[in-house]
């Protein structure tokens, strides 16, 4: 690791079905110590406005639950990001939901 890097990780896709969905492993350290690891899964599906994206992210944190909120945090960030790159002109990027429906 670098020594101005405070984190390192490997993403490992295990799975890809073209159209369909992606899983992927993700698994991040710092120095020797394993901070955390998830199972994630994305899936794509057709909807009348074009594709809706869903992410499952099964994370195990051996350094409490602040992995898990980062983990949490970055995703929806990313769908965020994603949602504002593909709308139109005028129109308001799709925003993450949690299972519940709530933004998070």
């Amino acid at each position: 690791m670098h020594p101005l890097l405070e984190f390192s990780a490997a993403m490992s896709y295990i799975c890809i079905e073209e159209g369909s969905y992606a899983v992927c492993t993700d698994t991040v350290w710092s120095g020797q110590d394993l901070l955390g690891t998830a199972l994630i899964t994305w899936t794509f599906s057709d909807v009348p406005a074009g594709t809706r994206v869903s992410i499952v992210d099964q994370v195990v944190s051996f350094v409490g639950p602040d992995m898990i909120e980062g983990s949490r945090n970055g995703h929806r960030i990313v769908l965020e990001q994603l949602g504002a790159l593909f709308a139109g002109p005028g129109e308001v990027g799709a925003r993450a939901r949690n299972r519940d429906g709530g933004t998070s």
